[in-house]
């Protein structure tokens, strides 16, 4: 069993890795900003600001956090209402305080770095996860500041043990459907839902026109099947000297945009979901959830959840 350090362990993800990992038996203290309580005698919380050098080097943290052999950092600001600095200090800033953590612990611990497709940017064709820098460009501060961060992840060589996770965009939970906010795809969900409560003539439309992309495709991965393959794989490469990349997403070829949005359609004009999405199951699963390719690199695994 490993002893592990958890960052973003509050967070919608980070609330699966803990439970997975916790069910594995191993030691695990998770950070948060926030004072918690801990229910279960092999999980810790401890009371830490990422992007604060002060909270994050104090010399009680460290002797508590010196037996630590695997750090998950799963921590990182997203909210597209709000620029770049802040962005930048959460997830830059906050990565090299996590990363010189680990220079400063002496079982030189396996550094497991959650990242993100969207380092890719207006990249076309392929992304392959042997590919970083090819010259992209960013759109949001979300996604430049994920790159900047994984780019100082890639080069820390003085910690040869290091993984990183590209995940596609996180949706519910494959067994129940449970998301923590209304984001992401689950934004379009609404904006139909709304449409269609405008006027008597939009709700007796069978389908409303909006633009889309023909060819457009969503890389989504529910958010229990991306923390079980990231604590599967984190174990497997912990004992390897090497940086090892992964893309963590629902197949290689995505969900076409297209089904989803006629789906979305005819799903949404029998339902008054508008105020029922917090908890409402993405209806890709109707497709998609029945054949789940999670896919990394061929020398690992490829695991197939069926539902």
């Amino acid at each position: 069993m490993k002893t592990i350090l958890l960052t973003g362990a509050s967070g919608f993800l980070g609330r699966y890795l803990l439970d997975d990992l916790r069910k594995k038996g191993h030691k695990i203290f998770a950070l948060s900003r926030q004072v918690q309580t801990s229910h279960f005698a092999n999980v810790e919380w401890v009371q830490a600001d990422i992007s604060d050098e002060v909270s994050m080097f104090r010399p009680e943290l460290l002797e508590k956090l010196a037996k630590v052999d695997m750090i998950i950092h799963a921590a990182a600001l997203y909210d597209l209402d709000l620029g770049h600095e802040p962005h930048y200090r959460h997830n830059v800033v906050g990565t090299t305080h996590v990363l010189h953590l680990a220079r400063l612990l002496k079982n030189r611990p396996h550094f497991a770095y959650i990242s993100t497709i969207a380092i890719a940017g207006d990249s076309k064709g392929n992304f392959t996860e042997d590919m970083f820098d090819i010259g992209q460009k960013f759109s949001d501060p979300y996604a430049s500041t994920k790159f900047a961060a994984e780019n100082i992840i890639r080069s820390a060589t003085d910690l040869p043990s290091r993984s990183i996770y590209r995940l596609g965009i996180v949706v519910g939970s494959s067994v129940d459907g449970f998301i923590n906010k209304i984001d992401g795809p689950y934004v379009m969900q609404r904006l139909i839902a709304s449409l269609r409560s405008l006027s008597p003539a939009i709700s007796r439309l069978k389908l409303i026109p909006l633009p889309y992309h023909e060819h457009s495709r969503l890389y989504i991965i529910p958010v229990n099947v991306a923390s079980d393959l990231i604590c599967t794989l984190s174990e497997k490469v912990s004992s390897r000297n090497e940086l090892s990349t992964f893309h963590v997403t629902g197949g290689g070829r995505g969900v076409s945009v297209r089904r989803e949005y006629i789906y979305h359609q005819w799903t949404f004009s029998s339902k008054n979901l508008e105020n029922e999405l917090p908890g409402y199951r993405y209806p890709s699963y109707e497709h998609f959830s029945k054949s789940i390719m999670v896919y990394a690199d061929e020398n690992y695994i490829l695991k197939e959840t069926r539902k």
